[in-house]
């Protein structure tokens, strides 16, 4: 890829993410997308099976997908996710947890545009909430200040809707 343009920490971390070659000082960048890679895939349907729930996908993914291999982040991630599980949602009549809400957010909606519309519009302050309730919980300590909050829309997002459909519009073109 460096042939074509882009920097050598960028490939080396692509790189990373699948193992393709040995590195000797992978980047801290190729672990975490390595898990969250990993993760991810076993949570999502596929056409040869549906998505798996999320304590087997962390025993997978500890014991199967990176078993012999060093990944600095994978116990800190396990934890991280387990924690997760504890905050729940209210959604319709039932209660999700947030990688179930993600889950169902993804199965429900037709393209990637609806789908980041529906995370950053409909349930980023219910899931800011959530975790700002969990106040016991270190991994959960750091939150938004609801006073620095700018007024208006609590869920704005992080680029105006201009730029947000140039971005997505250009991702539909090419995937088109």
């Amino acid at each position: 890829m460096s042939s074509i343009g882009f920097d050598q920490r960028f490939c080396n971390i692509c790189a990373g993410i699948n193992r393709y070659y040995k590195q000797d000082h992978r980047e801290k960048e190729s672990d975490i997308l390595e898990l969250v890679d990993n993760f991810g895939a076993m949570l999502l349907d596929r056409p040869e099976r549906i998505g798996m729930q999320v304590d087997e996908a962390l025993v997978l993914l500890q014991y199967r997908n990176l078993k012999d291999v060093y990944n600095r982040y994978l116990y800190q991630f396990v934890e991280f996710v387990e924690n997760l599980e504890t905050i729940k949602i209210k959604e319709e009549n039932q209660e999700l947890t947030l990688l179930e809400l993600l889950v169902k957010i993804f199965r429900t909606t037709d393209d990637i545009k609806h789908f980041i519309t529906a995370v950053v519009y409909e349930y980023e302050a219910k899931v800011d909430d959530e975790i700002c309730r969990v106040k016991s919980n270190e991994f959960f300590k750091t939150h938004k200040n609801k006073k620095q909050l700018k007024e208006g829309n609590p869920n704005r997002p992080l680029f105006s809707e201009e730029i947000t459909n140039k971005v997505i519009g250009e991702l539909i073109n090419k995937s088109k």
